[in-house]
């Protein structure tokens, strides 16, 4: 008995074939859509220093500290919202649900519904973000990358 050489038959199968061409497309759409939003904190100062008139100086701290704010500040916010309410989740409500108390469960959807979904909140959170430090920090850009007189006291 003799088996055949099954490196003849490559079954290749690729994205395409699996999903479709639509499907395939939608999914490369909705992909560089995120990519794009992801990176809006770091594009959209790169948009703002290149074109402001007068130019802003050294537009490449500018597009950097731009950024790490941006990025610090939203981590910041969903920290300060989300630990606190992942606490109540955990400790505070099955201790009021235990004892009967009557609002243990409208808080307990609450805190469950920021915990599952809280992380929907990062995009409008971000770009919001994004529009307001780069406006601010570009008015005081050029005072914050002069150069202080000599002997000037502070």
């Amino acid at each position: 008995m003799t088996f055949p050489d099954i490196s003849r038959f490559q079954a290749t199968m690729t994205f395409v074939d699996v999903f479709g061409d639509r499907l395939t497309a939608l999914i490369a759409a909705i992909a560089v859509a995120y990519f794009l939003i992801a990176l809006v904190p770091v594009w959209w100062p790169a948009l703002h220093a290149r074109r402001r008139r007068p130019r802003l100086p050294r537009p490449f701290l500018f597009v950097g500290t731009a950024a790490a704010l941006i990025y610090g500040v939203s981590t910041f916010f969903m920290f300060a919202v989300m630990l606190p309410l992942s606490a109540v989740r955990i400790f505070l409500v099955p201790e009021l649900d235990h004892a009967g108390v009557g609002y243990a469960m409208p808080l307990g959807h609450v805190s469950n519904l920021f915990y599952e979904h809280g992380w929907i909140m990062i995009v409008p959170v971000e770009l919001v973000l994004t529009w307001y430090i780069t406006r601010r920090l570009a008015g005081r850009w050029a005072h914050i990358c002069s150069q202080p007189a000599a002997n000037e006291q502070v």
